[in-house]
C-alpha cells in the first residue's frame, strides 16, 4: 500500500520535486524504467533521484560505489576489447566505450552525455574540441522550457586527437543512419518517438556489454559511477573545490566535498592493482 501511495504521489509531483524523490526510491526507479517508450524527462528524473543520494539532506551519506578494483578491472577489459573487437561490435558498444573514456574524466551527467550533438567535434589550430550539452538545472533547480534547446546550454572542452578520431570513425560506420529525429551523436537503441538513445536504453546497453565482455550481466558498475570517478580523479590530481563544483555543476562546494569520502579506497585499490599487475609502482 505504501509503495502504491508513493507512486501515485510521484506521478502528481512537479519536475523539480520528482527529481528529489526519497520515498520508496528503488521502487520508483524500477517503475519509471518499466514505462514503455517513456518521456525523455523520466530518464533525467531517474538520474537525479540516483544522484540525490549524495545531495541536500542526504549529504552525510555519500554514494556507495563498488569496490574500486572492479572499476580498474572494467577499464582493463574495456581496453582489451577495444583493441581486438570486430567493427560491428565496436559500432554497437561505442556509446559504452565513449561513456567510459570521456565521463570518467569529464564529470558529465548521463543525460548530458546521451545528448551529445551529432556534429560535436571541431578542429582549430591542430586542436580538437568537443561540444557537449550541459543542463541548466544546476543553477536554477527547475526546467526552463521542456526542450533540449532551452534546457541545455552548449559548452566546449579540448579533447585528444585519438578521441576525436574514434568519434569520427563511429559517425562513418553508422553513415546515413546517424540522421535520426534528434541532433544527437548516438543512434537510438531501438526506434522510439523520442528519437535518441535514452537513459534506459543506455543502462541496458551497459548491462549487455558487461554480460558479453565481463562475463557478468550484474557486474557492479552503473552509468552514474563515472561522474563520481571523474570528480575523485580531479581531486587526486590537485583540482580545487571551486573547479570541482563548476565541472560537476553543483550548487555549492559542500556538495562536491562528499567525493573526498572515497579517496582512501581509491588510493588503496590503485596500489594493489599496480602490485598485482607487476608494475612495481
Amino acid at each position: 500500500v505504501s509503495i502504491c501511495k508513493s507512486l501515485m504521489a510521484f506521478g502528481m509531483a512537479e519536475y523539480d520535486d520528482a527529481c528529489k524523490w526519497d520515498v520508496e526510491t528503488v521502487h520508483v526507479l524500477q517503475f519509471i524504467m518499466m514505462i514503455p517508450d517513456n518521456d525523455g524527462y523520466l530518464g533525467s528524473v531517474a538520474e537525479y533521484i540516483e544522484e540525490n543520494r549524495t545531495l541536500d539532506r542526504w549529504s552525510k551519506h555519500p554514494r556507495q560505489l563498488a569496490d574500486f578494483g572492479n572499476y580498474l578491472g572494467f577499464d582493463r577489459k574495456m581496453k582489451e576489447f577495444w583493441e581486438t573487437a570486430p567493427a560491428a561490435k565496436k559500432r554497437r558498444y561505442f556509446p559504452v566505450h565513449l561513456w567510459w573514456v570521456l565521463t570518467s574524466i569529464l564529470p558529465l551527467r548521463a543525460t548530458e552525455f546521451l545528448l551529445l550533438p551529432g556534429d560535436c567535434v571541431r578542429t582549430e589550430d591542430d586542436k580538437f574540441f568537443l561540444t557537449v550539452r550541459r543542463t541548466k538545472l544546476k543553477k536554477t533547480g527547475s526546467r526552463h522550457g521542456y526542450t533540449i534547446a532551452k534546457d541545455y546550454s552548449l559548452h566546449e572542452y579540448e579533447i585528444p586527437q585519438e578521441l576525436a578520431d574514434e568519434i569520427a570513425a563511429y559517425k562513418k560506420a553508422v553513415g546515413k543512419n546517424l540522421k535520426h529525429d534528434k541532433d544527437t551523436l548516438f543512434l537510438p537503441g531501438e526506434k522510439t518517438r523520442l528519437g535518441y538513445l535514452t537513459y534506459d536504453q543506455m543502462k541496458r546497453l551497459l548491462r549487455g556489454f558487461c554480460e558479453e565482455v565481463m562475463g557478468d550481466g550484474d557486474y557492479p558498475i552503473n552509468i552514474g559511477d563515472t561522474r563520481h570517478l571523474a570528480m575523485i580523479n580531479l581531486i587526486l590530481s590537485g583540482g580545487s573545490p571551486v573547479i570541482c563544483r563548476e565541472l560537476a555543476g553543483h550548487e555549492s562546494i559542500d556538495i562536491s566535498s562528499n567525493y573526498y569520502a572515497n579517496l582512501s579506497t581509491v588510493v588503496e585499490s590503485a596500489a594493489y592493482e599496480a602490485y598485482y599487475m607487476g608494475r612495481n609502482e
